[in-house]
């Protein structure tokens, strides 16, 4: 089942345009990261990770090595998101176990072992995964026979994801949000800097991670096998995605991740720290209407629309994260009426949105794709801004100091 949360903290995000960038060697790793194909990103997770793992570092893939490393009888692994919400791994051939070593935000607990359905053995995990950005832990999986446990994104992978379903979602996956992983900054960075190893087996290769925190600020992670710490080289760059450039990384997992964050939330992204007040359906037609003397009427039908109506508390002085400058300087001026912006309606949890009446043979209610949680209340809305918004509504507080104002947001839906 979808996760139990009743008030979820949502996100907004307004395009990404990057041309600006295009073929500049915007930091250095050890080597430059030339962003030579960069341009116009729906939201900045589109270009800052393109919504997936990097080639041969999601969840299934990172089993399959481990398994025929081990020595295990041969067989296909794989892992997803299944229509009940819930992660699995599977392989074609043979039974195995599923190990929960470290607290495990996939939702496997203790041991769970693999049943067979329909001709495979699938070990489905018995918790909701968790929402949100998270550092993935290592666990064990155990093939039924005498090769012994191994373990999976252990010291070697350390790395802090997006999402659970970024992490499960497999580099090149054919559907809707297939077009921004091969030009995200993530593949770019992971080309110059950590792309030694060549084919399968990958050894220790393609382990950067760039994302945004729970709060709305740019983080990368790299192992400590990645010896050499990001430098800039665009200041207009770093300065986009809300770096100083005196940020220093922070170690963990005693000294085999390192990570640095911006100072400063990404200019163009919003996480507020309430959930929102309101996100209503709206329906909204054009028909002209001609009344003729037979007293009949004639109309000609020109288009129909659909979009969301949303209020969301922003921030005060007196709340713990103050708002008011971020949205005006840094939000909005990437916002103009008419131009896309993404609305995460729970934060964390990336897959689009689907109606319960759209969930058909043909179209799943959940993956790493969509999210059918109650009647797509949770997944991501994709749009364009319209109307009268941005407006700052009255601020709560006494004695003049601002709590929380209400955003009013009108979205039309995108239909590309």
């Amino acid at each position: 089942m979808p996760a139990n949360n009743h008030a979820p903290l949502p996100a907004f995000s307004t395009e990404l345009d990057g041309r600006e960038w295009a073929g500049v060697t915007v930091l250095t790793r050890g080597a430059g990261v030339s962003l030579t194909g960069w341009g116009v990103f729906p939201d900045a997770v589109a270009a800052l990770n393109g919504y997936c793992s990097q080639d041969r570092r999601d969840l299934g893939i990172e089993a399959q090595e481990g398994w025929d490393t081990a020595g295990a009888p041969a067989s296909v692994l794989t892992a997803g998101i299944n229509t009940s919400d819930r992660v699995f791994i599977q392989s074609t051939t043979t039974g195995f176990d599923v190990i929960a070593v470290d607290a495990n935000p996939y939702g496997f607990t203790g041991t769970t072992a693999a049943a067979l359905n329909g001709g495979v053995w699938v070990a489905t995990a018995t918790q909701e995964w968790a929402r949100g950005v998270f550092s993935n832990t290592a666990m064990q999986i155990d093939p039924t026979g005498a090769v012994g446990a191994f373990t999976i994104q252990s010291t070697g992978v350390r790395r802090t994801g997006q999402s659970v379903p970024t992490l499960v979602r497999p580099f090149g996956t054919a559907d809707a949000d297939a077009g921004y992983a091969g030009s995200s900054l993530e593949q770019y960075d992971n080309t110059a800097n950590d792309a030694a190893g060549g084919a399968y087996p990958l050894a220790a290769n393609r382990r950067l991670r760039w994302g945004i925190t729970d709060d709305g600020h740019v983080y990368t992670t790299r192992p400590a096998g990645v010896s050499t710490a990001l430098g800039w080289n665009s200041t207009s760059f770093r300065d986009r995605l809300g770096f100083v450039g005196s940020e220093t990384e922070v170690s963990s997992f005693t000294g085999t991740m390192w990570t640095l964050t911006a100072t400063y939330p990404l200019p163009g992204f919003w996480a507020p720290t309430r959930a929102l007040r309101r996100c209503w359906p709206w329906h909204d037609e054009r028909t002209e209407v001609l009344a003729l003397t037979s007293g009949d009427l004639a109309a000609n039908y020109i288009g129909r629309w659909t979009g969301w109506s949303l209020e969301a508390y922003a921030g005060g002085q007196a709340s713990a994260q103050d708002d008011e400058r971020h949205l005006r300087d840094r939000f909005w001026r990437y916002a103009p009426l008419g131009f896309p912006l993404t609305v995460w309606q729970q934060w964390g949890d990336p897959p689009r949105s689907v109606a319960s009446w759209q969930v058909t043979a043909n179209q799943v209610g959940y993956s790493t794709l969509w999210n059918g949680e109650r009647n797509g209340r949770r997944g991501r809305l994709r749009g364009r801004l319209e109307g009268e918004t941005f407006r700052l509504i009255e601020y709560e507080g006494e004695s003049g100091i601002e709590v929380r104002g209400l955003v009013g947001i009108r979205v039309r839906d995108r239909v590309d």
